[in-house]
């Protein structure tokens, strides 16, 4: 089951565009396939072949693309507490050394004064 309760407006809007951006090009490849292969038919057949090229991918491409979208949401979420879990001491809620260490090390690195501190981060 797909949990809809906290979606932000910018997780709306991402799942509207996902959704709608991903069914339309479902459409276009869909009628540029049947047009080509009922083109010489013409007439009725030709017709009936794009609406069916449009009603078609439609049914099945919104429903897959918001449970696709709403899924990868799932999965960020889940990454960004495994990530805060990895980086965080549960005891303290500080930075653990790994992440405290890559911290101090990117920062010192981009003020380009690296030089000017001892590594006592690296000892053990």
């Amino acid at each position: 089951m797909v949990d809809v309760k906290g979606i932000s407006k910018h997780g709306w809007r991402q799942l509207a565009a996902w959704t709608g951006f991903g069914t339309l090009g479902c459409v276009a490849v869909s009628a540029a396939i049947n047009f080509m292969v009922f083109m010489r038919m013409g007439g009725e057949s030709l017709h009936l072949s794009m609406v069916s090229a449009t009603i078609i991918p439609v049914i099945l491409a919104v429903p897959l693309f918001s449970y696709l979208t709403l899924k990868l949401r799932e999965l960020a979420v889940a990454n960004h507490k495994l990530e805060d879990a990895a980086t965080t001491d549960r005891l303290t809620m500080c930075l653990n050394r790994t992440a405290f260490a890559a911290m101090v090390e990117a920062r010192m690195g981009r003020d380009g004064r690296a030089a000017l501190f001892p590594r006592v981060l690296s000892r053990h």
